[in-house]
């Protein structure tokens, strides 16, 4: 009859609790591999965390690393993705001891490679990458040159970096070389398959006018199609079923002319096969001499719960234009409308608009029930520069009392010749 694992814990708990480190680690390790054999992961990974705290105690580093390593496997047998990072980082800080330099070179890489992959599936890819570039130093130079499991997180990094899945090819085709334990590999193939998902996700821009002034609101649509993931999750080789993706925030930047007017809420969640297409709203409030929209930044999860940023690296050119010039009419009683008698009224035309208006021409419209009996209902003005502003008076005796309108025609050019015709009304109202 094969022994007891609880049994053995409680005897590892009192060496424990006695600062008789070397039994509790021999204990502690020894309860963890029944427990592991017996699929109770939970426990398994309690006692390798205390055995290896204990052969840490006793300075027991290699013995120390061996089970720190147990940890972050049964961690991963029960996907805590962030409990297997901290046992597998946690072996870093006691390789320094190692004084074979066979096994130092070795195991920095080993360790440091399953650390990059849990910080992959966070999302964390930077911070991976400079844990990466810090073990370089402890290295023999050749050596990681060399190894396979820098090598291979060179593959993801750069496949990542330049969305070509090419790298990634590499990364299975070496897939059968890599001497990695069972729960090692699982982790390997969901880091694979989290950064195919990544480098093939499409997104297609557009915006809804080739030309925009800037009293435009200019409307970007970013459309996501994740059609070409389905062949790459059909694949038997991940073992890893994901069925949706989930959008949980995009950044971008602009330029400083731009301000966003709508944006769409997230979370979004996007089936595998389907599109989903997010909408922005932005005010241009300036011209500049090259505006911009771009780079983008997805920050998305798969349904696992797999973190991956996904960069769009475009940067999107805008066509902004002043708005043609335009008028402003407003009137003005100069007395209060009477019937029978004849009262001033003020015209203001007033340009302040980002272009002068050439050639103007106004046309004024009155209801028979205004007579004009002083002035002209027309005028032409030869040019009107931005923010020059002309006032017209005329005479006019309200016939009888009642609700009115007053229709004003504007034709003038603009700068480069274009004609440009406008009409606009006001109400009017004559009381008894």
């Amino acid at each position: 009859m094969g022994k007891d694992p609880e049994v053995l814990t409680n005897k590892a708990e009192l060496y424990y609790e006695n600062e008789r480190y070397k039994k509790a680690g021999k204990y502690y390790d020894s309860a963890g591999d029944i427990f592991f054999d017996e699929e109770k992961f939970q426990k398994a990974q309690n006692c390798y965390f205390y055995a290896a705290k204990s052969f840490i105690y006793e300075e027991k580093f290699d013995k120390a690393i061996e089970i720190l390593r147990k940890g972050g496997n049964v961690s991963l047998f029960m996907e805590e993705f962030s409990e297997a990072l901290k046992f597998f980082k946690g072996t870093l800080r006691y390789l320094p001891s190692f004084r074979d330099d066979e096994d130092r070179n070795y195991y920095y890489s080993l360790f440091s490679a399953l650390t990059y992959f849990c910080l992959f599936i966070e999302g964390k890819l930077d911070q991976g990458l400079e844990l990466i570039k810090g073990i370089k130093k402890k290295v023999n130079y050749e050596y990681f040159k060399e190894n396979q499991f820098i090598n291979l997180v060179k593959f993801l990094a750069v496949a990542i970096r330049d969305n070509n899945a090419k790298f990634l090819q590499k990364v299975r085709d070496n897939f059968e070389d890599y001497e990695l334990l069972e729960a090692e590999l699982y982790l390997l193939r969901r880091v694979l398959l989290l950064a195919q998902i990544n480098v093939n996700l499409k997104i297609l821009t557009s915006f809804d006018q080739e030309k925009y002034t800037t009293k435009d609101l200019i409307t970007l649509t970013l459309k996501i199609d994740t059609k070409p993931l389905v062949q790459i999750l059909e694949d038997t080789f991940f073992k890893i079923n994901v069925s949706e993706i989930f959008v949980d925030k995009l950044n971008f930047d602009t330029s400083d002319n731009l301000t966003s007017q709508n944006k769409p809420d997230f979370s979004k969640s996007l089936p595998i096969g389907d599109q989903l297409s997010l909408e922005y709203v932005l005010k241009p409030h300036f011209q500049v001499d090259e505006p911009y929209i771009g780079p983008f930044t997805l920050f998305c999860r798969t349904d696992k719960e797999d973190l991956f940023i996904h960069e769009l690296k475009d940067v999107l050119r805008l066509n902004i234009v002043s708005p043609p010039p335009s008028l402003e009419i407003s009137l003005k009683n100069l007395k209060p409308p009477l019937i029978g008698k004849s009262f001033p009224l003020e015209i203001l035309i007033e340009n302040k608009s980002e272009g002068d208006a050439l050639e103007v021409e106004l046309n004024v419209e009155f209801p028979n029930e205004l007579k004009v009996t002083r002035g002209t209902t027309t005028k032409q003005i030869y040019s009107l520069n931005v923010n020059d502003d002309m006032t017209w008076q005329l005479n006019l005796t309200p016939m009888e009392a009642g609700e009115f309108e007053i229709i004003m025609n504007i034709k003038f050019k603009d700068s480069d010749g274009k004609n440009i015709e406008d009409v606009q009304s006001f109400p009017f109202e004559i009381k008894l």
